[in-house]
């Protein structure tokens, strides 16, 4: 059982480097080589690791956000409880994980003493050490990371309740200004008066037309309100469209990853497992690697044209891909596709070994 289950973009791999070492200096286990064992499906492998670790560190950043993979395990690690997510560019989570408190690392270098990091360190240890115990984690301390800014939005005002409370001040000052204009009537006179003169004794004076000037000022300033109100609205509504269209340009505008499909030559490096110059110097392979369309991969040698070995496996999630064969060496190549060209590294699982690669493909 691992302690920290280390969940990233393919992309965001260096700074996986960089933080899987480190937590190892703390005394905590990592797994964090998303390599598979022949025969075992991605999904069933990565969720029992997941379930297994004591706690799970998911790396947020511009990749890991549009990451399907990512996203998924995140929610696996969530839903157990065990979630620590760390925040190392700008890019804030995806929808479903801002609620949860994030380190920020964005500026990380691997200094140790880093107080983000220290606080990570001291979240990892609380959750690893409650579970060795057999415990539910003690509480967290009030004081833990420090969360990204949220974004501040404009003042909307409710302009149909301004326009209410307006009305309903006119509406008083006209009732009292009713009130204390009316004069009362002689009733004596009253029988003889015609019509027309009870109308001249009902009807206000000509200088009681405006109301009183504390009342105009208060009506003034409910009207700038109003008026500010619409305004912020408006400049929201505006900047909220601009977003969106800059959003859909982007999205229209990104490339996307070519398909994996098709005739490939590799050469690659031995980085661990081998001290032999030929081996840990770049060199070329003297096959050719065909990716069907069934997801089966096929090796065949390019002097007779002859298949070589057994039948291997290839996925491809965008522009992340992935290959290897069950038996032998049982080896595995993760990498990223650009165009014709992939780049990534490959670990033999039986012998130890593991190293660089790149292959381009035929046209």
């Amino acid at each position: 059982m691992a302690d920290v289950f280390l969940s990233y973009a393919h992309e965001d791999q260096p700074f996986a480097r960089r933080m899987a070492p480190a937590l190892e200096a703390e005394g905590f286990s990592v797994w964090w080589d998303h390599t598979i064992p022949p025969g075992q499906s991605w999904d069933t492998f990565i969720a029992r690791n997941i379930e297994e670790a004591r706690c799970c560190i998911v790396l947020w950043s511009g990749r890991s956000v549009g990451s399907d993979w990512v996203k998924e395990e995140a929610t696996l690690a969530k839903d157990a409880g065990k979630l620590i997510p760390v925040q190392i560019d700008a890019e804030v989570p995806p929808v479903g994980f801002r609620r949860i408190q994030a380190a920020q690392l964005l500026d990380w270098d691997g200094n140790t003493q880093n107080q983000q990091w220290r606080m990570l360190v001291g979240e990892v240890r609380r959750i690893v050490s409650a579970s060795r115990a057999g415990s539910a984690p003690p509480p967290r301390p009030v004081q833990d990371y420090t969360p990204t800014p949220a974004p501040t939005e404009p003042n909307k005002g409710p302009p149909w309740a301004v326009l209410g409370l307006i009305g309903a001040v006119v509406a008083a000052g006209v009732i009292a200004f009713v009130m204390l204009n009316q004069h009362p009537r002689n009733e004596a006179s009253a029988d003889v008066a015609d019509e027309s003169s009870m109308i001249a004794t009902t009807e206000p004076p000509a200088d009681a037309a405006a109301p009183p000037t504390d009342q105009s000022a208060e009506i003034e300033r409910l009207r700038r309100e109003r008026d500010a109100a619409l305004a912020a609205e408006r400049v929201a509504s505006e900047r909220a469209a601009s977003e969106r269209i800059q959003r859909e340009t982007a999205v229209q505008q990104a490339p996307r990853a070519a398909a994996m499909q098709g005739v490939w030559t590799m050469r690659r490096r031995f980085t661990r497992g081998t001290d032999d110059p030929a081996w840990t110097s770049w060199t070329s392979i003297n096959t050719t690697t065909h990716f069907d369309s069934d997801g089966a991969m096929r090796e065949y040698t390019n002097s007779d044209g002859s298949q070589v070995g057994v039948d291997g496996w290839w996925r491809q999630n965008g522009a992340s891909v992935s290959f290897g064969w069950p038996t032998g060496a049982q080896t595995t190549y993760v990498g990223t596709i650009t165009g014709d060209r992939i780049v990534g590294t490959f670990t033999a699982t039986q012998n130890q070994f593991a190293g660089e690669y790149e292959m381009t493909r035929q046209r």
